[in-house]
């Protein structure tokens, strides 16, 4: 199976953006046709699929990293805030989107990444799963 990130220089053609920044474990690249200045991505150089893939070093860096290009981003683009998303349904290889918000531009957060009038899961459900994940991270 071919990864279209990790080929750096035919993800840049393909996706129309351009290097900015990088080191030994990550990558970043901002977008040359986003509807907002600076939209980037933060990505691992090496391959991993997805978020729970990650381990090593780029675990052990990705909170400074991220914080450091979040808050360089926003340095630079003035942005009110960044959002930070991470899906990996069209590209399975962990990048995370990063997108400098600004009032009145074109992201939306929030409930705008759900489908429109989605009801809430019964209360019982979601009670089950947080008290599983309790249970989980407190092993």
């Amino acid at each position: 199976m071919s990864c279209i990130l990790c080929n750096p220089a035919e993800a840049d053609a393909h996706f129309q953006r351009v290097e900015v920044w990088q080191n030994r474990l990550w990558r970043v690249t901002t977008s040359l046709v986003a509807p907002v200045a600076g939209f980037s991505y933060l990505e691992t150089k090496r391959h991993l699929d997805y978020i729970t893939d990650l381990d090593g070093e780029e675990a052990e860096t990705l909170g400074p990293t991220l914080a450091w290009v979040t808050r360089m981003l926003r340095e630079t683009t003035g942005a009110q805030m960044i959002y930070v998303n991470v899906f990996g349904e069209r590209v399975a290889h962990l990048h995370f989107n990063l997108g400098p918000h600004k009032e009145g531009d074109a992201l939306r957060g929030g409930s705008a990444m759900l489908a429109e009038n989605a009801p809430p899961l019964p209360k019982h459900d979601l009670e089950s799963i947080a008290a599983r994940l309790r249970e989980n991270l407190n092993r």
